[in-house]
């Protein structure tokens, strides 16, 4: 066996064998609105055995050269946090609002960070859905999200959607399995040079709209073995690992 491969047995086991750690936060586990999970708030949404806490948020509405037209939300505080407790296996949260920009030439970027620790799972896997829309369908712009997980050994997972061409959802494995992560969501909204003559300065009704209403994100996971099972589970893997750098 490789050097890097006895390493990754090693390291799964020292994943098993880790107890997370997070500060000490005021739980909402209903609906709220990420002002109020924002750093410095010291509150935290739990959904399941998942906290999430230590919220970010950035927002540019830029206009290039000639282009007008308006930008949504204009802060976090009309971004809704609802729980998404799916099943035993599958919990995370929706970040609902009108996510837009209307007008000509001009774009919305909104950067949203946040921590997750699972308390009594370990995390495999992490999706991200959004509904993406550009009204109308020829309307010439752009809406994407990409996100950046990266967990305590600074492995950086990535997710994409995007539309055009449409893609709504995405999907990563995470391995080794972790009991936290940081994750980073760069949205990103445009909206090029309009041809439409109704599309004019001081009236957006004939313009096109770049939008999507909510984006979901979940996290799959896998039981956390109890303390005596992950006691001899490491001490199996560390022989055969032994083994096969000795054998193989």
């Amino acid at each position: 066996m490789k050097m890097r491969n006895w390493k990754a047995v090693l390291g799964l086991v020292a994943v098993l064998m880790a107890s997370p750690a997070y500060g000490a936060f005021n739980e909402i586990e209903t609906t709220t609105t990420l002002n109020l999970l924002l750093t410095g708030t010291n509150n935290a949404l739990v959904v399941g055995d998942k906290v999430f806490a230590n919220f970010t948020y950035n927002q540019t509405c830029g206009i290039q050269t000639g282009g007008f037209g308006a930008c949504t939300p204009t802060d976090a505080s009309l971004i809704n946090v609802i729980p998404q407790d799916i099943d035993p296996l599958l919990h995370g949260f929706r970040l609902q609002t009108l996510f837009s920009v209307a007008g000509s030439n001009i774009f919305n970027d909104i950067l949203i960070s946040y921590e997750v620790w699972s308390l009594e799972q370990l995390i495999s896997d992490l999706h991200l859905v959004a509904n993406m829309a550009l009204i109308p369908n020829d309307n010439v712009g752009f809406l994407g999200i990409t996100e950046h997980a990266i967990d305590d050994g600074g492995n950086d997972y990535l997710l994409n959607v995007y539309n055009p061409p449409l893609q709504a959802s995405d999907s990563v494995d995470i391995f080794p399995y972790v009991t936290h992560l940081t994750v980073t969501k760069d949205i990103k909204m445009s909206l090029y040079t309009s041809t439409n003559e109704a599309c004019v300065n001081g009236s957006l009704s004939g313009c096109g709209r770049a939008t999507m209403s909510y984006i979901d994100q979940l996290y799959s996971q896998t039981p956390i073995p109890e303390p005596g099972a992950i006691f001899l589970l490491g001490t199996g893997l560390l022989l055969t690992a032994g083994y096969l750098k000795r054998y193989v």
